[in-house]
C-alpha cells in the first residue's frame, strides 16, 4: 500500500513536466453531435478512396455505424462546410473561448481528423476578426529615430568621442576622435583617459579651430557635456550649439 502511494505521488510530480495528451483505449467512446455525424456519414459514403484505405490499413482505419475512424478519431470527409462547422464550434463557442492555433488544434484532434487539419486550423484562427482585434502585441514599440540634418558645408558640425582605455604608448592610453559630419574627415588625437575639460578644450583649439575655423554645432555624449561648456567659455563670442547624444545610433561617425 505504501509503495503504491509513493508511485502515485511520483507520477503526479512528473506529469506536469511533459506535454501529456490523454486518449481513450476504447474505440467508440467519442461523442459528437448527431446531426453532424449524419452529415459526415452521407459525405463519407461518396469517398471511395477512404473505403479502400479501410481495406489496406484495418488496424488504423475502421468503420462503425457508418462513421469512419482513424486511430480512434472521427474522419471528416473532404467537405469544407462540415470542416468549417467543426472549427467554428471549437473556436467561437462560449466554452472554447477563442483559443490560439495550438490549443485549438489539440482540442479538435481529440475527436476529429482530416489530412489538412493543421493548415485549416491555422487559417481559421488567423481569419478570426475578434482574435485579430484583441490580439496581444508582444513586440515592444520601436521609438522612431530622427537623424540629424546634413550640414551645408565642411566643418560646420563635428562629433567628438573617445576610444579607450588602450595599451599605453608614450603615456597615452586613449584616442580622441573628431569627425566632420559633412566631409567625414577625421582627426585622431592621442590622449589619456584622465582627460580634463580644459585638456579637451585645448585639443579642440589646436586640432579643429586652428585648421578649420569656427563651427556651429558639436555633437557629443553626456560624458563630455562639461567639456563642451568649457569650449563655450573659451569662445564666448561664438555661438556654438551643443547636442547631447543619448542614443548611440544618432551619431554614426564617432
Amino acid at each position: 500500500m505504501f509503495k503504491e502511494k509513493m508511485f502515485i505521488q511520483r507520477l503526479e510530480e512528473s506529469i506536469p513536466i511533459y506535454d501529456v495528451t490523454l486518449l481513450h483505449n476504447q474505440r467508440f467512446e467519442i461523442v459528437a453531435d448527431e446531426t453532424l455525424l449524419e452529415k459526415i456519414r452521407k459525405c463519407e459514403r461518396q469517398e471511395t478512396r477512404v473505403l479502400e484505405e479501410i481495406k489496406k490499413q484495418p488496424e488504423k482505419v475502421w468503420e462503425n455505424n457508418g462513421i469512419i475512424y482513424r486511430q480512434g478519431r472521427i474522419y471528416v470527409p473532404d467537405n469544407q462546410e462540415i470542416r468549417d462547422f467543426i472549427l467554428h464550434d471549437h473556436h467561437n463557442s462560449p466554452d472554447a473561448g477563442h483559443p490560439g492555433t495550438y490549443r485549438m488544434l489539440e482540442s479538435v484532434k481529440r475527436t476529429f481528423w482530416w489530412p489538412t487539419i493543421k493548415t485549416d486550423t491555422r487559417r481559421y484562427v488567423r481569419g478570426c476578426d475578434m482574435c485579430q482585434k484583441n490580439k496581444t502585441i508582444r513586440r515592444p514599440d520601436h521609438i522612431p529615430l530622427n537623424p540629424l540634418p546634413i550640414p551645408d558645408k565642411p566643418w560646420e558640425e563635428i562629433s567628438i568621442d573617445m576610444i579607450g582605455p588602450l595599451p599605453k604608448s608614450e603615456e597615452k592610453d586613449a584616442i580622441i576622435v573628431i569627425v566632420d559630419r559633412f566631409s567625414k574627415m577625421i582627426h585622431l588625437v592621442p590622449t589619456t583617459t584622465s582627460l580634463t575639460s580644459m585638456d579637451l578644450a585645448e585639443i579642440y583649439k589646436e586640432e579643429v579651430w586652428r585648421h578649420h575655423g569656427i563651427l556651429k554645432r558639436i555633437i557629443t555624449q553626456p560624458l563630455y557635456l562639461n567639456s563642451t561648456h568649457v569650449l563655450c567659455k573659451l569662445y564666448a563670442n561664438i555661438t556654438v550649439n551643443i547636442i547631447l547624444i543619448i542614443h548611440v545610433y544618432y551619431s554614426k561617425h564617432t
